[in-house]
């Protein structure tokens, strides 16, 4: 039992005691390496913002000729309109005409219609005329 208390103990002192012992630490000196390094990352920084606001440079000329091209859409579009309605106005006026000249066509045909009917009327008491004047000839005649 002695054994294993004594290797218990040296565990427990291997353990916890002696990682929780600090050791100071040393400073170290910035050194010309470190500082060429710090040189060569903010020069690398530069460049990548460079290339960053080119990026975005690009974009915003993308943008602004997108924004172009939706203009000319934009004007296109309104002259499709502007000559839709214009197609809307003449076909308006073409069917006003057509029903200006479907009225005058009714005038006219109502027109002959009404003198065949007078022209009818007119030979026909023209025709029968000539055989009343006989028959009222005939009539007083018989009485």
């Amino acid at each position: 039992m002695k054994i294993s208390s004594l290797i218990k103990a040296i565990l427990f002192l291997l353990f916890f005691i002696f990682p929780s012992y600090t050791i100071p630490a040393q400073e170290v000196a910035f050194t010309q390496e470190d500082r060429e390094r710090l040189i060569r990352i903010g020069v690398k920084l530069e460049e990548i913002e460079k290339r960053i606001e080119q990026r975005f440079e690009e974009i915003d000329k993308r943008f602004e000729q997108v924004d172009k091209r939706f203009e000319q859409v934009g004007k296109r579009l309104k002259q499709v309109d502007k000559r839709f309605e214009e197609l809307r106005m003449d076909m308006n006026k073409r069917f006003d005409q057509i029903i200006t000249f479907m009225w005058i066509l009714a005038s006219v045909f109502g027109g002959i219609v009404a003198v065949t009917i007078g022209f009818a009327i007119w030979d026909r008491r023209t025709t029968i005329r000539p055989f009343e004047d006989k028959t009222r000839k005939l009539l007083a005649d018989l009485s």
